[in-house]
């Protein structure tokens, strides 16, 4: 928001910060409104055996936190723009509150095999959102962290963390365990963030507009926005 959070930590383990924070899913969350009010709504608890983040990247771009959550959901530029082979909705997006979620399949040719994924996505206001991997196949669950925080007028700090869990069935030793399930998530979170290189001269560029003119192929960006209006002490125009 223009300045520096310093955010410290008690030696009996407590934040403290000048904006309210909490600490879950292994991330260190601020709240900010307008009226600098506390935050109305708190963080869910993870769900099933999703580790903490175990690595992340980060840069500064142009752009604004509403037009990376949206990027979801314009299911066409996905397509296009990421060279996926199609992308289908399984569960309607709907929102519960403060989230949003949805489920798709993902289909994609590699240069030695092709791959076909459902994935998770649920989004947390306005400044993250979070896909989970179910890979059977490889007993293997992996979540992919999207975190935007504004750092001034039309600039975001944009950062991807990833971790990865390995079915406990396998019988690997547990340090063992760690270390490939590190290298996994590092490995996804590499690719993740190189694919993401293609959306960032969109951020950049990007206007809102009010009433955009959508059609089938550009997703519920509608419906996201009407959701995402409870986030402003205003609607955006």
């Amino acid at each position: 928001m223009g300045t520096d959070l310093l955010i410290q930590r008690t030696r009996g383990g407590a934040l403290r910060a000048a904006l309210p924070t909490r600490e879950a899913h292994g991330i260190v969350w601020a709240g900010h409104s307008h009226d600098r009010t506390p935050p109305s709504w708190e963080l869910p608890p993870p769900a099933g055996d999703f580790a903490a983040p175990r690595t992340f990247r980060a840069v500064e771009l142009a752009g604004h936190p509403q037009d990376v959550m949206e990027n979801f959901i314009d299911h066409r530029h996905v397509v296009e723009l990421h060279g996926v082979d199609f992308l289908d909705i399984l569960t309607a997006p709907e929102g519960d509150g403060p989230f949003y979620s949805l489920t798709v399949r993902v289909g994609r040719s590699l240069p030695f095999f092709s791959t076909v994924q459902e994935v998770g996505i649920r989004y947390f206001g306005l400044g993250a959102a979070l896909m989970t991997i179910d890979l059977p196949r490889c007993h293997l669950r992996a979540a992919q962290w999207v975190l935007v925080t504004p750092v001034g007028p039309g600039r975001i700090r944009y950062c991807l963390a990833a971790s990865a869990v390995l079915d406990p069935l396998l019988r690997i030793p547990p340090a063992p365990r760690r270390a490939l399930e590190r290298a996994v998530a590092a490995g996804m979170n590499r690719w993740s963030f190189h694919d993401s290189r293609a959306d960032w001269p969109v951020f950049h560029h990007k206007a809102y507009l009010p009433h955009p003119r959508l059609n089938s192929e550009d997703g519920p960006i509608g419906a996201y926005r009407h959701w995402a209006r409870q986030f402003y002490p205003v609607a955006p125009d």
